[in-house]
């Protein structure tokens, strides 16, 4: 990419104009920032929606599985977790644009006009990028929760798995049929009969 945006080959101005674009937005300070927030976010979601797709996964474990993935996300807005992310940003000192000679956007770019007369840039530009930071970890948060608000109430599916039947007799799972009791479900089945149905298997 420094090869075309430099000019070297056959390359064309429109080429070297959209790798020298390219090269900025690569070492831009708020891109590299959401980048590495997002890798952080997606390391966590990742393994709960992979553990999810799993074919007869017991409700009951992913229940928990959410409730990990959501405990995980609210610790990645601690402090420690933003300065250890930030900080490393702000040590990157990206190189000057070879081509038009210009430097590429560091932490003072960021850095408001309107900032007011005694106020510190640099705390200025922290507090903003610890707004964003939260916002984008809450609005994954919310999505996550919202997406599976409704798992607990689907803790009658256990009733499906056969190779549970035999654990029936020891310990019967009663709440999975109240809550098929609790479902759109409910009138299609006689709960009574269901349970005396499944004791006897």
């Amino acid at each position: 990419m420094d090869q075309i945006a430099e000019g070297s080959g056959s390359w064309t101005p429109d080429c070297r104009c959209t790798a020298n674009g390219f090269l900025n937005q690569l070492e831009d300070f708020e891109f590299l920032f959401l980048l590495n927030l997002y890798k952080d976010i997606f390391t966590i979601t990742d393994i709960m929606y992979k553990k999810l797709q799993k074919v007869g996964l017991d409700v009951g474990w992913s229940s928990s599985t959410v409730s990990l993935c959501l405990d995980l996300l609210k610790e990645l807005k601690s402090d420690r977790e933003f300065n250890d992310l930030y900080d490393n940003r702000v040590d990157v000192d990206p190189p000057h644009n070879k081509r038009f000679r210009r430097r590429n956007k560091r932490l003072e770019d960021y850095v408001t006009e309107n900032v007011r007369a005694g106020d510190d840039p640099t705390l200025s530009h922290r507090k903003k990028f610890r707004k964003l930071h939260d916002e984008v970890i809450d609005e994954t948060y919310n999505c996550v929760k919202s997406r599976f608000k409704d798992i607990n109430e689907l803790k009658f599916c256990k009733l499906l798995n056969s190779e549970m039947y035999a654990l029936f007799k020891a310990k019967f799972p009663d709440d999975a049929v109240t809550e098929l009791g609790k479902s759109v479900y409910e009138s299609l089945f006689n709960t009574e009969i269901l349970t005396g149905e499944l004791r006897y298997l």
